[in-house]
């Protein structure tokens, strides 16, 4: 099952704030600083919030009328996606680019759902849209980026879906139908995002 996504992010956001505590001084010097200590600590908690107040998305109702392009690619890992396999699981699609900057801030929150999901139950699925594979293979090497990325390097797949817009998301429910487009860049470890992962996942919600 998909953990709390709400306390990993706290987890996470302590253990820095730990991290700086850790190297607070001995207590006949603490007070000549605690005034630069608590002003980096409170500039440490704005950055780490900035990223979800921040955040920018329009979602709206992938169209009734329009069907799901096909879904049958390899990552770069080697590994085939297909619509037939991923029937049962809610997906998500990401559509982003190394020169987009939205995306850069997007990619890390996509990562930590990719991590913390279960594999049987949601696919995160990243396809860089118009570049080059040693281009992307290059930004992969410098990042921690691990999660699938499939290669749209003419644009087609992109197109096919409508993207306009980066980044795009397109959720597509455990039925294997869209039900979803994100444009904006979204955190994707807020529990707005688990619920809607948890309204598409239809046949474990309706047991």
């Amino acid at each position: 099952m998909l953990h709390s996504l709400q306390t990993h992010s706290l987890i996470r956001k302590t253990a820095l704030s730990l991290e700086l505590l850790a190297g607070t001084p001995p207590q006949h010097e603490s007070n000549l600083i605690s005034g630069q200590m608590r002003t980096y600590i409170l500039l440490i908690c704005l950055v780490l919030f900035a990223t979800q107040a921040n955040a920018q998305f329009s979602k709206s109702p992938w169209p009734k009328q329009a069907s799901l392009p096909n879904i049958s690619w390899e990552d770069l890992n080697g590994a085939h996606w297909s619509a037939k396999d991923e029937v049962g699981k809610v997906v998500i699609l990401n559509f982003w680019a190394t020169w987009c900057a939205p995306c850069l801030m997007e990619l890390p929150t996509l990562q930590t759902l990719y991590e913390i999901s279960d594999p049987a139950q949601v696919s995160v699925i990243s396809i860089n849209v118009r570049q080059q594979k040693s281009q992307v293979l290059n930004f992969i090497s410098n990042t921690s980026l691990s999660l699938p990325v499939v290669l749209d390097s003419k644009g087609d797949i992109a197109k096919s879906f409508g993207v306009k817009i980066y980044p795009t998301t397109v959720l597509i429910d455990s039925k294997g139908v869209a039900r979803w487009k994100i444009e904006g860049d979204v955190d994707w470890t807020t529990p707005l995002v688990n619920d809607w992962i948890k309204s598409l996942d239809i046949q474990h919600t309706r047991r």
